[in-house]
Order: structure tokens, then C-alpha cells, then sequence
């Protein structure tokens, strides 16, 4: 098997069923919402990126290690990172954050009302997408009607 391939082989390979178990209870679950945003493809994609970018920090922090890369922690970290930025923020609003760049931290549906991402229900609720801003103010960044 050639070495390129190691941080993906790695990503098969646990160190217990617990240690499986936590990563597939994580992948299933943030995968989802992370598969809403962007898509199947995407999210293999950025499960392939996230066991590279783990298998180079593992590097990094001991060139020499003789210590084995096992897990799929750090590709799953990828994905986890995806569902903390899309959450429970539609994604048209994620879109047009990365499109106008506002000097801000963050971006929040507070409350997680009744149809937000990850909230459906039978009866959906209007609500707001709130932006935080650097000085720590917030304003109104989307308006959604639930629908």
C-alpha cells in the first residue's frame, strides 16, 4: 500500500469499541447537518481533508514519533467543525457570510426555533439569524419565516 494512503488507513483502524463507538455516534450525528450544508461529496471531501490535516498535526508536533496514527478522530474533527459552523444556521445565511465577510464573530440562531436546521418539527416558528459582531453588539442578519 503506498504511504500516501496512511492517514485514510488509519482512519479504519480504533483503539477499542468505545473508541469506535464515540466516532461513529459523531460522525452519524454531525455528519447529517454537516451533509445539509454540503452535501454528500462535500462531506467526504472534508473527512478526506480533515484525516490529512490530522495526520500533518501529528507530524508536526513529534517528526519522529514512533507513536501509531489510529482513528478516525481528526477526520471526524473535520466534520464536527462543519456542523459547529452550520449548526443551526441555514445555509443560504452561511453562504452569504462567507460571501460579504462583515467584521464579526460569529453567527447564531438563538433559541434554535422549530424549523431552523436541525429543529424540524411540524409547526415551524419565524426566527432571526443574529450576527456578533467584534465589539461584541449584535444585529439582525436574516429574517426567516419558518416556511
Amino acid at each position: 500500500m503506498p504511504a500516501w494512503l496512511t492517514p485514510l488507513t488509519a482512519t479504519l483502524i480504533h483503539g477499542g469499541i468505545a473508541h469506535l463507538a464515540l466516532n461513529l455516534v459523531m460522525l452519524v450525528y454531525c455528519g447529517l447537518f454537516a451533509e445539509r450544508a454540503l452535501g454528500a461529496a462535500g462531506v467526504v471531501i472534508l473527512y478526506i481533508v480533515g484525516a490529512y490535516a490530522a495526520a500533518l498535526g501529528h507530524w508536526a508536533f513529534e517528526p519522529g514519533s514512533s507513536m501509531p496514527m489510529i482513528g478516525a478522530s481528526g477526520a471526524i474533527s473535520a466534520v464536527v467543525g462543519a456542523y459547529a459552523v452550520e449548526g443551526h444556521v441555514p445555509a443560504g445565511d452561511v453562504d452569504r457570510l462567507l460571501r460579504e465577510r462583515p467584521a464579526a464573530r460569529a453567527l447564531s440562531a438563538p433559541g434554535m426555533p422549530a424549523g431552523s436546521p436541525g429543529m424540524e418539527a411540524a409547526g415551524r416558528e419565524p426566527y432571526t439569524t443574529m450576527l456578533i459582531l467584534n465589539d461584541g453588539s449584535t444585529r439582525v442578519f436574516g429574517r426567516h419565516n419558518g416556511a
